[in-house]
């Protein structure tokens, strides 16, 4: 069986979507930002040294933990797209209650070959 690859070209495509509709883009394990840099900006992606800089300019983040986002969130959060890889999302199954302590629902998921994406947005608007 040919090996089965992640869409991170898909993913990019999502990504660039939601940012540009002012969502923010959560990537984890950060390690997993180099995959979807390499679709989604091939300039940031060949400036290694400024990639995570140059990403959140265009509003994506890569976190240990996509929990860790709470502490982030303003008061009024923009909407999120959390990319994960499948791996990633089973040792993250509690996001959702996560976000909802920092105001933020679930409103979709996805599922890309190897990658899941949820999206959230503010709770009760």
């Amino acid at each position: 069986d040919p090996v089965a690859r992640a869409d991170w070209r898909g993913a990019a495509d999502r990504v660039r979507a939601a940012t540009g509709a002012g969502a923010l883009a959560v990537v984890a394990p950060p390690h997993q930002l180099l995959p979807l840099a390499y679709h989604l900006s091939p300039e940031a992606f060949a400036d290694q040294r400024r990639l995570a800089e140059r990403l959140r300019a265009e509003r994506v983040i890569a976190l240990a933990s996509p929990g860790d986002l709470v502490a982030m969130l303003p008061p009024s959060p923009p909407p999120v797209l959390v990319v994960m890889t499948e791996a990633s999302a089973t040792r993250h199954a509690d996001l959702a209650a996560a976000l909802a302590a920092g105001g933020l629902a679930p409103v979709a998921s996805e599922r890309l070959e190897g990658l899941v994406l949820l999206r959230f947005a503010r709770a009760g608007g």
